[in-house]
């Protein structure tokens, strides 16, 4: 067996006595096993021997008496595992004990009443109590109901024969002696079997326990194979022995508390599973840090090394005058001439080999934060790649004014590329853009938007139109832009698994097809530039008493599951009317002040302001990265639109410009020579394609 390390856990083990039954208490039976919940202790007393036999006990990590009910037993045995299973952890809770002695009590218990139920089903209860508080998380449940009869695994669940089991919960096979059972026939090979299994299993505690035994022999039996990571594995595992308390089962008793007192000295390696992304870019993390951590020690031995480096230009100097003062004595001249030399040298290589050492601890430090990114990106294809045969339904949400026409060429940009996105899209995956406006939008027609819903996840992509928005703009609060930010909290969104916020002046690409991301995703925005800015949004997170932020400079598009989004669109707008009430002077919301005070504090970025603040706090479970390579992209660039999954066109006036485009600068462009492999050309196809015939 391996050494003992920190992480070590020993098996819990804790042991139940059940009360006298009838007919043991008609038969006169004598109660000879008692438990002490206080004390964690079990004795008992051999009702053969002689009257000056002291009782034997045992202490364990809990022990239950006749009067224990499930509720306590399952908080004292079971809580604490299947916290830990929530939490990533494997878990296990075993029943050990002869036929009759309560183990499936313990175990299952009766439905009705609530409080007979034993730990499987108030393990179930537990979890999905625990996943109806985790909304912001998705969590998967499995379950198989394995049976082992006659050394053959079933799954009395599913047809399938694979089972993967984070938390196991068993209820063992009697463990009573085959010649007080009376077995014959099938019975009796059933009841061979059975000691087969616990045979095996009492072998497997037995070379776990001796710490000399260099082979566990968990392939004996199909039972020990189950449990092999339960037992001095990856798993956090508690035994509950059942034991009867009357005195014609003394034999057996005592077997059981002795089997069960070995079984606290196995020791597991319980450790959290991990999504192998997360593991990875986890160990990378771990590496980076020790790195800076051994740089900044570098550092400190660089400012050393300077010091000694002015040193060694003080005895230089000081070499210098003393060799010249010597000349008169060749002899010692020289002698001490080679003997200063060869100190300086010296000192001249240990300062080349210090940097040396931290080049290539900087060096290394680069490589491993390229790795980090790299590696991260992969693994989230390799998630999308097994994501992308299963349904995904998503849609796009812009807000459009009936009365801004001036955005009408935009929409259709965007519209324009959606189509085109279609046909790079798995099967199952649909994608919907969503117009949210108040009141009738004629273009809308035109584009064969629909006002119908959709209703089904087969149903074929869409334009759908809302068009019973009402405005937020009133003279209490006169910010226009507020509005792309409510329409996702008031709009009914159900329909669908993931949103995508986004600007009109934007285009999807072949990218955004199949482009799922493991986390909420937020884009660059442009109005965090200066100190002062972040300062202020510090405080005010501060203030409303929210969760410290994770990225800053968020942008106007983000893209995540529907119910969160939803929840840090709301959060945004209470954040922003807070702040146009509280953290603007009326300078700061005049229009003239615009000018001026960009890029420092600025009411014409409150939007983005309200984002920054909500978007950390309602993400701090789910998690969330700023990913400017695949979200608000911009247009002027010449890679590949099938690296970023959505491009932006931004405050700019080079190729492709929106404000070029309005000034019909583009009016004279061949679509036919435009190369879609190049995002300023392919932002220049989908603007001039999407516009109307003349």
């Amino acid at each position: 067996m391996s050494k003992a390390s920190k992480n070590d856990e020993s098996v819990r083990v804790m042991v139940r006595i059940r009360p006298m039954s009838t007919k043991e208490k008609q038969d006169g039976r004598q109660t000879v096993t008692v438990a002490s919940f206080d004390r964690a202790e079990v004795t008992i007393t051999n009702p053969m021997g002689a009257a000056s036999e002291p009782p034997k006990a045992f202490t364990f990590d809990a022990a239950f008496g006749s009067q224990s009910t499930q509720q306590q037993v399952y908080d004292t045995a079971a809580t604490a595992i299947v916290e830990a299973v929530m939490d990533g952890y494997n878990g296990t809770i075993f029943a050990y004990g002869q036929t009759g002695a309560g183990k499936s009590h313990t175990m299952e218990g009766y439905p009705d009443p609530p409080d007979q139920r034993g730990i499987i089903p108030n393990s179930f209860k537990h979890i999905f109590d625990k996943v109806s508080f985790r909304r912001l998380k998705q969590v998967l449940v499995r379950a198989s109901y394995l049976e082992i009869y006659n050394e053959e695994i079933r799954d009395l669940l599913s047809k399938d024969p694979k089972a993967s089991l984070d938390l196991k919960e068993v209820d063992l096979a009697g463990s009573e002696r085959q010649s007080k059972t009376g077995a014959t026939g099938d019975r009796l090979q059933e009841a061979n079997k059975i000691n087969l299994s616990l045979s095996a299993l009492g072998n497997v505690i037995s070379a776990l326990v001796d710490g000399k035994s260099k082979h566990i022999p968990y392939r004996d039996s199909k039972l020990t194979r189950l449990l092999q990571d339960s037992l001095g594995g990856n798993t956090k595992t508690v035994m509950i022995a059942n034991c009867g308390p009357a005195d014609y089962n003394y034999e057996e008793t005592l077997t059981t508390l002795r089997y069960a007192s070995r079984a606290k000295q196995i020791k597991n390696k319980p450790k959290i599973n991990e999504d192998p992304k997360d593991a990875m870019i986890r160990e990378f993390q771990e590496e980076i840090d020790a790195l800076k951590a051994k740089l900044a020690s570098e550092e400190e031995a660089q400012k050393i090394a300077d010091k000694a480096k002015q040193e060694i230009g003080a005895v230089r100097k000081q070499a210098a005058e003393e060799l010249s003062a010597a000349v008169k004595d060749n002899a010692l001249a020289e002698h001490n001439k080679r003997e200063m030399e060869l100190k300086l040298e010296m000192e001249q290589k240990q300062q080349e080999e210090m940097v040396k050492q931290q080049r290539a601890l900087l060096v290394k430090l680069e490589s491993m934060e390229a790795k980090l990114l790299v590696g991260g990106e992969i693994m989230n294809k390799a998630a999308q790649q097994a994501s992308i045969t299963s349904t995904f339904v998503r849609a796009a949400v812009v807000h459009l004014p009936s009365t801004e026409v001036r955005f009408l060429h935009e929409f259709r940009w965007l519209h324009r590329s959606w189509q085109a996105m279609q046909a790079f899209e798995p099967p199952g995956w649909r994608t919907d853009i969503v117009v949210v406006t108040n009141g009738l939008v004629p273009t809308l027609d035109e584009l064969n938007c629909t006002s119908m819903p959709r209703e089904h996840a087969t149903d074929p992509n869409r334009c759908i139109v809302v068009a019973t928005y009402t405005s937020l703009y009133s003279p209490a609060f006169p910010y226009a832009y507020a509005d792309s930010v409510n329409v996702l909290a008031v709009t009914p969104l159900g329909a669908y698994d993931w949103v995508l916020r986004t600007d009109m002046d934007t285009f999807l690409t072949p990218a955004f097809a199949t482009w799922k991301p493991s986390l909420f995703v937020v884009g660059m925005g442009g109005y965090n530039g200066m100190g002062s800015t972040n300062d202020r949004l510090d405080a005010i997170i501060v203030q409303l008493n929210l969760t410290a932020k994770t990225v800053d400079n968020v942008g106007s598009t983000w893209y995540g599951p529907t119910a969160l989004v939803q929840q840090c669109a709301q959060l945004s707008m209470d954040v922003q009317m807070y702040m146009y009430a509280n953290e603007f002077t009326d300078e700061e919301k005049s229009p003239e002040y615009g000018i001026k005070g960009w890029p420092n504090w600025h009411v014409g970025v409150l939007s983005m302001y309200g984002g920054h603040v909500a978007i950390n706090h309602c993400t701090r479970d789910f998690g969330v990265v700023k990913d400017a390579h695949n979200l608000d992209f911009p247009t002027t660039s010449h890679e590949s639109p099938t690296r970023h999954a959505h491009l932006h066109t931004w405050q700019d006036s080079n190729r492709f410009s929106k404000f070029a485009f309005a000034d019909g600068a583009y009016k004279n462009e061949n679509k036919s020579a435009l190369d879609l492999d190049d995002i300023s050309d392919y932002a220049m196809y989908m603007a001039l394609d999407s516009q109307p015939r003349a």
